[in-house]
C-alpha cells in the first residue's frame, strides 16, 4: 500500500534550522500548581492535538499547523515540513521501543528515527492519520479518517476496511486491551473489536451512548471507556454498559497511575473521575490555558500535560 521515502536529517543540521527557547512559562497561583505554554515561550503552534513521552523523558506535542515541539524541561525544539515531516497538522504521536516517533498527519505518516533521520511514507493518497497505537510485539496500527485501519509490523503492510469486518472506515481512535485484542472507534459506525481473527461491531443498539466516537482507553480492571460526540462517555465492563456526562463532547480520555479517568472536553474544560468523585478544571476555577482540550498524559512524576486549542497546560502532582 505503501512505499517509503528516506531523507538523511541529522540533528546537527535540524538545529540549524530549528530553535531551542528557554523562556519562562506562564505559572498560575491556583490551589493546585499549574504551568502554561504558547508560542509566546517555546511551543511550536498554540493547538497541542496529540501528546508523548519518550524513553528520555522528553515531552512531544503534536500541532494543527505547526508541527512537532519537543520539550525536555528547558529547552524546546521544533520540527516542521522544513525538517522532514510530511505535513505540519499532526494528530497522533506515538513511540515505540526503539524511541522512534511515529506521527500521524492530516496528509500521512512521518518517522522520526532515534538516529534523527527522517522517514515518509507515500502520501500519495494523502492519507489523514487519525491515530496510532503500538501493540506487545511492537506491531505498529494506524487508523485513519475514511481508510480504515493499516497495521504495519516494520516489513509488511495489512489493510482492514469494512470489507474486512471493520464497522466503518472512519477512525478516531485506536485501543489494546490485555488480552491484545484491538479496539476501533469509529465515526458513524459505533466501535469495531479485532481479536485477530474475528470482529464483533457494538453500537447504540448494544448499550453505546452514541456511534459517533471520539476516544477510548482501558483501565486497570480491564474496563473499557468511550468518549462520544455530544452524549457523554460510556463504560463497558464485558458485560454492562454505564453511561456518564451526558451532552458532552468527550473528544479525549486519559487514564493515570492511580487509575484517575480524565476527560478532555470540546468545550467544558478538563473532568477527573477517581471513581467516585467528579472534579472539572476550566479557566474559570483553574489555570487551564483553554476549555477545549484535546490531549492528555502523564509523566513519570505525575504531572499531567495537557493539550488545549489555545496553549499547553501542565497540572503538577
Amino acid at each position: 500500500m505503501y512505499y517509503s521515502v528516506r531523507s538523511h536529517v541529522c540533528l546537527v543540521i535540524i538545529s540549524l534550522i530549528v530553535f531551542s527557547c528557554k523562556k519562562e512559562p506562564v505559572i498560575t497561583n491556583t490551589a493546585s500548581a499549574w504551568i502554561n505554554f504558547n508560542t509566546s515561550n517555546g511551543l511550536a503552534y498554540n493547538n497541542v492535538t496529540a501528546t508523548a513521552i519518550d524513553k528520555q523523558g522528553n515531552k512531544w506535542f503534536g500541532t494543527w499547523g505547526g508541527g512537532i515541539s519537543e520539550f525536555d524541561g528547558s529547552n524546546w525544539v521544533n520540527y516542521t515540513s522544513n525538517n522532514g515531516l510530511v505535513n505540519n497538522k499532526v494528530h497522533a504521536i506515538a513511540i515505540d521501543a526503539l524511541n522512534n516517533k511515529w506521527i500521524g498527519t492530516n496528509k500521512g505518516l512521518s518517522v522520526l528515527y532515534s538516529d534523527n533521520q527522517w522517514q515518509t511514507f507515500d502520501t500519495t493518497n494523502n492519507i489523514y492519520i487519525t491515530s496510532i497505537v503500538i501493540d506487545t510485539m511492537g506491531n505498529k496500527w494506524f487508523g485513519t479518517y475514511g481508510s480504515g485501519v493499516f497495521e504495519f509490523n516494520d516489513k509488511n503492510w495489512n489493510t482492514y476496511t469494512s470489507t474486512n469486518g471493520l464497522a466503518f472506515n472512519y477512525i478516531w481512535s485506536i485501543a489494546i486491551d490485555k488480552q491484545n485484542n484491538k479496539w476501533f472507534g469509529t465515526w458513524g459506525g459505533g466501535v469495531s473489536k479485532f481479536d485477530g481473527t474475528n470482529w464483533t461491531t457494538y453500537t447504540t443498539n448494544n448499550g453505546l451512548a452514541s456511534d459517533n466516537i471520539y476516544s477510548i482507553a482501558i483501565d486497570t480492571n480491564g474496563k473499557i471507556w468511550f468518549g462520544t460526540n455530544g452524549q457523554g462517555v460510556s463504560e463497558y465492563d464485558g458485560t454492562q454498559w454505564k453511561s456518564y456526562l451526558p451532552g458532552s463532547i468527550v473528544y479525549t480520555i486519559f487514564i493515570d497511575n492511580n487509575d484517575n479517568k480524565w476527560f478532555g472536553l470540546l468545550a467544558g474544560g478538563l473532568m477527573k473521575f477517581d471513581n467516585v468523585n467528579w472534579t472539572t478544571y476550566n479557566t474559570t476555577n483553574s489555570g487551564l490555558a483553554y476549555n477545549i482540550v484535546l490531549s492528555v498524559i502523564e509523566d513519570t512524576q505525575g504531572n499531567k500535560w495537557i493539550g488545549t486549542q489555545n496553549g499547553l497546560s501542565e497540572l503538577k502532582n
